[in-house]
């Protein structure tokens, strides 16, 4: 048997398989590879100060998560994080250890990291709202509030923000 990313060979009983959900699901892997595959993305929950690591191999979250790979153009992109369970709060980890975390007046990583939090989303509720303008959309987006969708035939734009 052979491992899916170095093609080593590896005997049945010492093979990995990647976690379901993953780039590499059910196939098998060595050890090193399943190890050490460059994270997705580091996942804060349920409370833990512990990160939760998703990767090409491994979904330490046993699934509350996934990745999607989101190209921005033939080179670049970058890794959403998506789950039914939790809906995202902050991503304040993007500008750890960058000069832009300055603005946010943090002044110690540990700070930073703990914004990164999620809610459970069957407790979200949301106020929306209606707008026929223009100036009503530009409105409510400077109250916070997030487009949602539009019936271009009624000419209306629907737009919702949690209570």
């Amino acid at each position: 048997m052979k491992c899916s990313i170095c093609e080593e060979t590896i005997r049945k009983t010492e093979a990995y398989f990647g976690d379901v959900g993953t780039f590499y699901e059910h196939k098998p892997l060595c050890e090193i590879c399943y190890y050490e595959d460059e994270p997705c993305a580091t996942v804060l929950y349920k409370g833990d100060d512990q990160p939760y690591v998703i990767s090409h191999t491994r979904d330490e979250t046993d699934g509350d998560f996934a990745v999607e790979w989101r190209s921005t153009d033939p080179w670049r992109g970058y890794y959403e994080t998506k789950s039914d369970k939790y809906s995202l709060v902050n991503t304040a980890e993007l500008l750890a250890w960058h000069e832009s975390e300055k603005m946010l007046g943090h002044k110690n990583i540990n700070n930073t990291l703990r914004y990164t939090q999620l809610i459970k989303a069957d407790d979200d509720e949301f106020v929306s709202k209606v707008a026929k303008t223009v100036e009503e959309a530009c409105s409510l987006i400077e109250l916070g509030y997030e487009y949602v969708t539009e019936f271009e035939d009624q000419g209306i734009k629907i737009f919702k923000k949690r209570k």
